[in-house]
């Protein structure tokens, strides 16, 4: 529903060793691997959520920052033109609830 192909494994609520947790992360195939932060109430927090979990997943892995291998993917009811733009400079894809039902 929501894009990410060729699972291996779905980790919910993930730890990152930070104590910080990422709703959803799938490992995929080829070592890729996508976060995904379900918000109900606030994109706007979430998306700034999402930059880090994708910066501290990179780091995990000891990946760059900008590493495709590392999709970060924030779902909500309403994401606002703003928290679209600021996603997008840091590679967040955004998904709104009423798209994927």
């Amino acid at each position: 529903l929501i894009g990410i192909n060729a699972v291996d494994e779905a980790i919910i609520e993930y730890e990152f060793p930070s104590g910080d947790r990422a709703d959803i992360v799938f490992r995929c195939k080829g070592g890729r691997y996508s976060i995904v932060e379900v918000e109900m109430v606030d994109a706007r927090v979430a998306v700034f959520q999402m930059v880090k979990y994708k910066a501290l997943l990179c780091a995990k892995l000891r990946e760059p920052l900008d590493s495709d291998l590392v999709e970060a993917v924030l779902v909500a009811p309403f994401i606002s033109p703003e928290i679209k733009e600021f996603a997008s400079q840091y590679m967040i894809k955004c998904l709104r609830t009423s798209t994927i039902n």
